[in-house]
């Protein structure tokens, strides 16, 4: 589940608002199954990983299994506004995220508001990336077209923009 409210989102239609979460020991049990049979790449599959209120001793739990030696790595999926949570970044990128999904969305302001997607702040999307870029993460970010108020040009001028200002990796449409 998710917080938030927009309207094109699937997650909050199947799976509500309120997250579902695993505890830390669920999750160190998960990790140590799955690092015995070799795997230790994994994708929180929070819908949104920052908004899970639980998030510090999910982290910490994955901080001390890497200090026992665990050479985990996950992707975790967040939204345009985990950057301002204290310590977040810098604790998710040491307990082994090598990846970032971010809902990035659009770049048009009105678009976004007509979604009701006003979590997103286009104005500290850069802030935001340098925040991440600071730690070695792949970032990719889901972005929609098809809004009302898209044209052709507009979607290209806004790629255009993307490319030119935003230190992202890949980009989703």
């Amino acid at each position: 589940g998710c917080p938030f409210e927009c309207t094109f989102c699937t997650i909050i239609n199947v799976q509500g608002r309120k997250s579902r979460f695993r505890t830390p020991d669920d999750l160190e049990k998960i990790v140590r199954d799955n690092a015995r049979r070799g795997v230790t790449r994994f994708f929180m599959t929070d819908d949104n990983f920052a908004r899970n209120k639980h998030w510090e001793p999910l982290v910490d739990r994955l901080l001390a299994l890497r200090a026992e030696g665990l050479k985990i790595t996950f992707a975790v999926q967040v939204d345009t506004l985990a950057h301002r949570i204290p310590r977040f970044i810098d604790k998710v990128c040491r307990a082994g995220a090598e990846e970032i999904f971010i809902g990035l969305e659009n770049i048009n302001s009105d678009s976004l508001e007509a979604t009701k997607k006003r979590q997103n702040r286009i104005e500290e999307y850069r802030e935001m990336f340098l925040a991440w870029k600071k730690h070695r993460v792949f970032i990719v970010c889901g972005y929609i077209i098809g809004f009302p108020n898209d044209t052709r040009e507009s979607i290209l001028r806004d790629i255009e923009t993307i490319k030119r200002t935003l230190p992202i990796d890949a980009l989703y449409m």
